[in-house]
């Protein structure tokens, strides 16, 4: 015969799993920098976070419900990397290492878009366009034979040699996980984010 306390402890694992198998609702709050409006900067927040989930594959309704604090909620269970999915500035910089020139492109976002991609033994790289071909091209000539920094929020992720010209495609290697790759794909094909972002709760229901 099962006992009381065997079946409350079965039915507190039932309930913390049912839990974390649910689609959560996460609250975002924006903190102002002081050069735009709260208003202005949610906006925008909201806009790159859709970008972001989308090439993460994440499906998510993501609303704006006060001038500071941004609402997201999931149709799915939330991945492990979501919060540093939604986070993350942004800040992509090509710089020459260890202490060389830096590549400033005329739009002033140095990668239009990315994908995580998977070589034939399963190991993760992150493809990327450029969103300035012709300037690219004309740097990575004049630093032929030298190492190439990409960095995201002043980290660098990978430094490959430069051994020909690149104009509008490149590719990112590292020792990535699966979900860095998909991190580090939606992160630097999307704009930075306009300023810091922090998650303030994970619910199982909507914020009203």
């Amino acid at each position: 015969m099962i006992s009381a306390a065997t079946l409350s402890l079965i039915a507190l694992l039932s309930s913390v799993l049912t839990s974390a198998q649910a689609p959560k609702t996460l609250l975002f709050e924006v903190h102002p920098n002081g050069s735009n409006s709260s208003a202005h900067l949610a906006s925008a927040t909201a806009r790159i976070m859709r970008e972001r989930l989308a090439s993460a594959q994440i499906s998510a309704t993501v609303n704006i419900i006060s001038a500071n604090r941004v609402q997201v909620a999931l149709g799915a269970p939330a991945p492990s990397f979501l919060e540093k999915l939604l986070t993350e500035r942004g800040d992509v910089q090509f710089r020459m290492t260890p202490h060389g020139d830096a590549y400033r492109p005329p739009s002033g976002r140095p990668i239009r878009s990315a994908s995580a991609m998977f070589d034939q033994l399963g190991h993760p790289f992150v493809e990327f366009r450029t969103s300035d071909p012709h300037t690219f091209l004309r740097f990575t000539q004049n630093h032929l034979g030298k190492r190439l920094g990409i960095y995201l929020d002043g980290r660098l992720l990978s430094n490959p040699v430069i051994d020909g010209p690149i104009s509008d495609s490149g590719l990112i290697f590292g020792l990535f996980s699966r979900e860095d790759t998909q991190v580090i794909a939606a992160v630097i094909g999307s704009d930075p984010l306009p300023a810091s972002v922090t998650m303030v709760s994970m619910l199982d229901r909507a914020i009203v």
